[in-house]
């Protein structure tokens, strides 16, 4: 499912193509995601980088495959047609970005999000404010989403100009070429060799990701499933290519601009950007709604 907010990253070693994925639930509203993009300061990464705390990066090799859903398929949308779309090989980090990886990033530049700042009119993020409902709590940050987390939690109420900006950080302190990905390869990545709905079947399931309730919005604790709201990365079983959180968890940030169309969207992985760019395309469901 496409959806018009909230992220994931990657990165190749390599020449190849290169990609980071990084992922977050809690999205600034649309007007915050237009501004302009802030760069992060770089002028001395060598400081930080003999602690740097890099994603474990698993290796995509290159393929076709549909991108898209059956017509009939329930939850399909006119900007999801079946497509054959070539992927070049690139590298895509295991699990979501953590808090503890995104702080290291906040400390050593010392970066303000968009939720901290007064950026689209008002400071804040959106969170579940109980009773199904999500809804804009100003003050609300990735220190303070409304909800307890540990560094191995994924980050959340992160724009796409801050994951942007945490991915060229990441790309200018190690010196390899971290970015987001494009839409095409974190779906690749998600589907992992099969076509079925979700990698282990056609069925959400609370034994193989952490969702919310099937009318949005809450958590919901059920079989293996014991978390309200996020829960630590890897604590559900991989997909087949060894990547963690692919449904479920937090939503997923991706390179595409915004749009409701299929026919022109890049058949060669590469990212979409036509259409609405002051917004951004997000994938993989979170912990308060369906996968």
């Amino acid at each position: 499912m496409k959806q018009s907010k909230i992220i994931l990253l990657i990165v190749l070693l390599s020449v190849m193509t290169a990609s980071y994925a990084m992922s977050n639930y809690s999205a600034l509203q649309e007007g915050a995601e237009a501004q302009t993009e802030r760069k992060p300061d770089a002028s001395s990464p060598a400081q930080y980088k003999s602690t740097l705390q890099e994603p474990e990066m698993v290796a995509i090799a290159s393929g076709g495959f549909q991108m898209g859903s059956p017509a009939g398929e329930a939850g399909h949308k006119k900007d999801e047609a079946l497509h054959v779309v070539r992927i070049k090989p690139f590298e895509l980090a295991a699990t979501e970005t953590t808090v503890g990886q995104f702080r290291q990033f906040i400390q050593a530049t010392g970066y303000q999000t968009d939720a901290e700042k007064n950026s689209g009119g008002h400071a804040g993020c959106y969170i579940n404010q109980g009773n199904n409902q999500l809804g804009w709590q100003a003050g609300a940050s990735w220190k303070n989403p409304g909800f307890a987390q540990t560094d191995e939690h994924p980050v959340v109420c992160v724009s796409w100009n801050d994951a942007r900006a945490y991915a060229q950080w990441l790309a200018q302190t190690s010196g390899k070429p971290y970015r987001l990905p494009t839409e095409s390869e974190w779906e690749y990545a998600a589907r992992a060799g099969t076509h079925s709905r979700y990698s282990w079947g056609d069925t959400a399931s609370h034994e193989k990701a952490n969702y919310g309730k099937d009318a949005c919005c809450g958590g919901m604790i059920e079989g293996a499933d014991q978390w309200p709201y996020t829960s630590p990365v890897a604590s559900f079983a991989p997909n087949r290519w060894h990547l963690y959180d692919m449904h479920g968890n937090t939503w997923e940030w991706v390179a595409d601009c915004w749009n409701t169309t299929t026919p022109e969207e890049p058949f060669d992985g590469s990212a979409r950007l036509t259409g609405d760019c002051s917004r951004h395309v997000l994938r993989g469901g979170s912990w308060s709604d369906i996968p």
